[in-house]
């Protein structure tokens, strides 16, 4: 695992979020303990967290549209920007640095 001074975290390519968002899903990573679900919305990388707060579904593996991630599990949407829900509550969002093709994210807890 690279980290950068700045405590991001290298997790994934871009070409790799880019081919799961051209299939309508996002990209599942894990950093430390921590599993992201990573999505490209409007020229964009975010980082969320990976697991819905119901029943645990992946959120990477949810169906990714116009900017929302569907859970496979029982279709709560999560606007992949700031992990929230548009009726309220939501999941963890992180920052996230691009350096050509690498991915980065800083969680706090690595």
């Amino acid at each position: 695992m690279q980290m950068r001074e700045d405590g991001f975290v290298a997790v994934a390519t871009v070409s790799e979020i880019d081919q799961a968002s051209a299939q309508g899903r996002g990209l599942v990573v894990t950093v430390g303990e921590q599993t992201l679900a990573l999505f490209r919305h409007l020229g964009a990388i975010h980082a969320i967290d990976d697991m819905c707060p119901h029943r645990g579904g992946s959120l990477g593996k949810g169906t990714f549209e116009n900017g929302f991630v569907t859970c496979p599990m029982h279709d709560w949407k999560f606007d992949v920007t700031t992990g929230q829900m548009p009726l309220g509550g939501g999941v963890a969002s992180y920052p996230v640095r691009i350096d050509g093709n690498d991915v980065f994210v800083r969680i706090e807890s690595v």
